[in-house]
C-alpha cells in the first residue's frame, strides 16, 4: 500500500495515504492496544545468549509485555501471528515459558490463553491492522524521509497510532 505496489499500482499517494490514515482510525476504533517489541540486530552479537534467534527474542519480549498488561486488566490473551516458518518452535517454546518463572526472573506467561496462533495475514484483517502498525512504527524508527510531505504525512499517521502505544521494547535495552 505505502509504496503503491501491487493492488495499489496506479492508485495516487494521496489517496494511498487516506485510506492508510482511514485503516489506523479504524483500529483505534476498536480501541486496540499496540505493543511493539524488537531486536537490535547491530548489538546482538555481542550481547545475545547463545542460540537465541532475534524472531524469538522479539516474540519473548512481546509475550511478556502482554502477560504484563494482561495482569493489569485481569484479562487472558489470544496471540495470532503472522504464518513463519519456525511456528511450531515458537509454540513449543511458549509450553516452556508457561508458567515458569526461574529463568532469570521471566515473568509468567499464564495470561496467554492457549497458544500462539499462527496464519497468512492476506486472511486476517487483524494481521493486515498489524502490518500497518508495525511498518509505521518501523518506518519511523528507521527511515529518514527524502519529502517533507512524507515526513508530515507519516507524523499524522504515527500521532493517530500513538495513543493505542502501551509499550515499546528493544533488546538488548539501551
Amino acid at each position: 500500500m505505502f509504496h503503491g505496489n501491487g493492488d495499489w499500482k496506479g492508485l495516487p499517494p494521496w489517496l494511498r495515504i487516506r485510506v492508510y490514515r482511514d485503516a489506523i482510525d479504524c483500529i483505534r476504533g476498536v480501541r486496540a492496544a499496540t505493543f511493539f517489541s524488537g531486536v537490535d540486530l547491530t548489538r546482538l552479537a555481542d550481547a545475545a545468549p547463545a542460540g537465541d534467534p532475534p524472531h524469538e527474542l522479539a516474540l519473548r519480549l512481546l509475550l511478556q509485555a502482554l502477560q504484563e498488561y494482561a495482569e493489569e486488566a485481569d484479562e487472558l490473551v489470544l496471540t495470532i501471528a503472522d504464518d513463519i516458518n519456525t511456528a511450531e518452535r515458537h509454540r513449543t517454546r511458549l509450553r516452556a515459558y508457561r508458567g515458569a518463572d526461574s529463568d532469570g526472573g521471566r515473568p509468567r506467561l499464564d495470561r496467554i490463553f492457549d497458544t500462539l496462533y499462527f496464519g497468512p495475514s492476506r486472511h486476517s484483517r487483524l494481521l493486515q491492522a498489524a502490518d500497518l502498525l508495525t511498518y509505521m512504527y518501523l518506518r519511523r524508527s528507521t527511515t529518514t524521509e527524502r519529502s517533507a510531505r512524507a515526513e508530515m504525512a507519516n507524523r499524522r499517521i504515527w500521532r493517530a497510532i500513538a495513543p493505542t502505544v502501551q509499550s515499546e521494547t528493544m533488546w538488548p535495552a539501551p
